[in-house]
């Protein structure tokens, strides 16, 4: 329960984050304050998968899916908003691009991270 609503806190603060960088899309401390509010989006969900395998909450026909697609894709979420927070104190327009870099290489570092099972 207590992972569930950090969770949804972290989302609830999603709309202030974006807007403030919407309002400040070439502030470092906008970037950085958006960088930080996923990192904890990603990183409780992440927590909440990892809950979910070990207290036998996940369906045995979901486990592989969420083995190859959902652990592997909010590592790569995390990691990427971590490097770019001390990327945005030297360039902020890099540190967005940063971010848009989990759309095009996400999907080939996640097959790396766990391939498919044959």
């Amino acid at each position: 329960m207590g992972l569930n609503l950090l969770y949804l806190a972290f989302i609830a603060l999603v709309p202030f984050t974006s807007g403030v960088l919407g309002d400040y899309d070439n502030n470092t401390a906008a970037i950085v304050l958006y960088a930080i509010n996923m990192i904890l989006v990603s990183g409780s969900f992440s927590a909440q998968v990892v809950y979910s395998y070990r207290n036998g909450l996940v369906r045995p026909e979901a486990r592989p899916y969420e083995r190859r697609y959902a652990g592997p894709a909010t590592v790569i979420v995390v990691v990427v908003f971590l490097v770019s927070i001390p990327v945005a104190f030297v360039s902020p327009f890099a540190a967005t691009l940063m971010w848009l870099a989990i759309f095009f290489v996400g999907g080939r570092v996640s097959d790396r991270i766990a391939p498919t099972s044959s």
